[in-house]
């Protein structure tokens, strides 16, 4: 039940964070937030608490070379 609640939870409130930065700093501060793996570091904790640590560093290293 965590893992679920953390997946609920995590994604919103790292998108309502550069939302607010956004909006306080400009679109290119938050344009340098968005290019940040907020988005791809959660996942990869997701990966490793459900498939094992192998598979989400597979995962990782397959998402960085693109392929």
């Amino acid at each position: 039940m965590s893992i679920l609640l953390f997946k609920l939870t995590a994604g919103p409130l790292l998108i309502a964070l550069v939302t607010l930065v956004t909006r306080r700093f400009g679109p290119s501060v938050g344009g340098w937030l968005i290019g940040l793996p907020l988005t791809s570091g959660p996942i990869s904790v997701f990966l490793a608490m459900e498939q094992g640590v192998d598979y989400a560093m597979t995962s990782a290293v397959s998402s960085m070379v693109g392929g």
